[in-house]
């Protein structure tokens, strides 16, 4: 019986040291997964590495990106030379002023403008101030507007009707015109631009007779000139030209449009002799008996009339030339002629688009 009481009490012992042991063991085992789980932490640490390195590579690149993309405009400032000839331009024509040009100047260097950028400011910085001052004058302006002045008002002389001898190639006529006005002056470049806007002369001046332009070509100005003023204006017929040239009913039968010899003629024409090789201003030289100048010399004044040679034998009334041809009248002679040309009996012809530097016109009023 003692036997059995100590092998039961050996037995209790080692059934309590078991509990021990295992709690013992508790321990290890856990820190066992403290360390698989801080070698896992430090796996994912490590596979994160890659990562953190692109995007410290993407933020890399990006910053240089940025300072390529700010010293562009640095780059830019090369054509601020091509400005600075813009405004210099502008400041000759009177555009813009000093101030205005170094505020541009300024501006341009400051903000590194390309070429187009450049344009775009200075037409912006001259036009701005412009359009600004404009709507200011607008009203002003509209209260001053007139109706359209006719360039040629005041201008024409009155050829009271009458009857002359008219000649060519041994062949004479008595010729009747009614009454009629005609200019004083040939057309001006400056009455040319008025209607048309536009100056096709060879030499430039606005008291400068126009020339350089066509039969077509006064057609097309008559015709805008007409419209704008409400009257009959156009080219005078060859008699009517020539009735004028000698001077109307009050003539002295002379040779030229207001004077008598080639001796004289450099008092009252421009022609080759005295014209320094160029048209001059117009009324400048004597003018004949109706008070017209530079019928004689200048430049070769067109006619309505078509070309022929010779004219109809018998005497006629108001004449307008034959009803169709190939080159129109041209009369008066101009300052790169010869005296003769000057003659008011002298004819001339060409093709009604033909344009010289020394074909021109002037105008009669019609009723």
């Amino acid at each position: 019986m003692a036997k059995e009481t100590d092998k039961k009490k050996t037995t209790a012992k080692a059934a309590d040291k078991k509990p021990a042991k295992a709690a013992e063991k508790k321990p290890t085992a856990k820190k066992a997964d403290d360390k698989k789980a801080a070698k896992t932490a430090e796996k994912k640490a490590a596979e994160k590495k890659p990562a953190a390195k692109t995007a410290e590579k993407k933020a890399t690149a990006n910053t240089a990106e940025k300072k390529v993309a700010e010293k562009k405009p640095a780059a830019k400032k090369a054509d601020t030379s091509k400005l600075d000839a813009l405004i210099k331009a502008a400041v000759a024509d009177g555009k813009i002023t000093d101030t205005e040009r170094k505020v541009l100047e300024k501006r341009a260097k400051e903000e590194g403008f390309d070429k187009d950028e450049l344009s775009m400011l200075l037409d912006a910085s001259l036009y701005a101030k412009k359009d600004v001052e404009k709507k200011k004058k607008e009203p002003a302006e509209e209260k001053k507007r007139e109706p359209f002045k006719d360039p040629f008002e005041g201008l024409m002389v009155t050829v009271e009707g009458g009857v002359f001898t008219q000649a060519s190639y041994q062949v004479s006529r008595k010729v009747r015109l009614s009454t009629f006005k005609i200019c004083k002056y040939q057309v001006t470049q400056a009455q040319w631009k008025a209607i048309m806007g536009t100056n096709p002369s060879h030499f430039k001046g606005d008291d400068l007779p126009v020339e350089n332009v066509s039969w077509d070509d006064a057609q097309e100005f008559i015709k805008k000139l007409n419209a704008k003023t409400g009257k009959h204006y156009a080219l005078p017929t060859e008699a009517q030209w020539e009735f004028a040239a000698r001077g109307g009913n009050k003539s002295h039968n002379n040779t030229y449009a207001g004077c008598d010899s080639e001796n004289r003629l450099g008092g009252c024409a421009w022609y080759e002799k005295n014209s320094f090789q160029t048209t001059n201003p117009v009324g400048k030289k004597k003018p004949n008996e109706l008070g017209l100048y530079d019928m004689s010399g200048n430049v070769w004044e067109w006619c309505e009339d078509w070309y022929q040679k010779g004219y109809p034998i018998g005497d006629i009334a108001d004449p307008k030339g034959p009803s169709s041809g190939q080159t129109r009248v041209l009369r008066g002679g101009s300052w790169n002629y010869f005296a003769g040309s000057c003659r008011v009996s002298y004819r001339n012809d060409a093709d009604p688009s033909r344009r010289y530097y020394y074909y021109g016109l002037r105008l009669v009023l019609l009723p």
